[in-house]
């Protein structure tokens, strides 16, 4: 059919990343956010590392990588860097790099994304 499956289900292990690609998965999406010197300060549930191995996983199962995070959490302009810095230190970087920016509307939260497909 030509058709391309992207899908965002939190952390993976090996043996999953492994059933996506047998379910002909084309990407897998899974940012770590932020920068590891300021994810402590925003996730408790689950370490940098762990996000970093998801997205090995992923691409040791031969899917694409599309990997970002959010901007707008109140952390300094040199996490964001941090954040970049680790994306593009990955063994192969992501194909999709997806910025979010978290924007406070009234009482609300919304989150509009920017994507950038190489």
């Amino acid at each position: 059919m030509g058709i391309e499956v992207c899908c965002t289900l939190g952390m993976l292990d090996k043996d999953q990343a492994g059933e996506l690609k047998k379910a002909d998965f084309t990407a897998y999406n899974h940012n770590p956010d932020t920068s590891r010197e300021y994810y402590p300060n925003i996730i408790t549930t689950r370490s940098y590392d762990e996000r970093l191995q998801t997205l090995e996983y992923v691409r040791d199962a031969w899917i694409n990588v599309c990997s970002g995070g959010i901007i707008g959490l109140g952390e300094a302009e040199e996490y964001l860097v941090g954040l970049l810095h680790t994306l593009s230190t990955l063994p192969t970087h992501p194909e999709s790099v997806p910025i979010n920016a978290l924007v406070p509307i009234n009482q609300f939260v919304a989150i509009i994304i920017l994507s950038y497909y190489l």
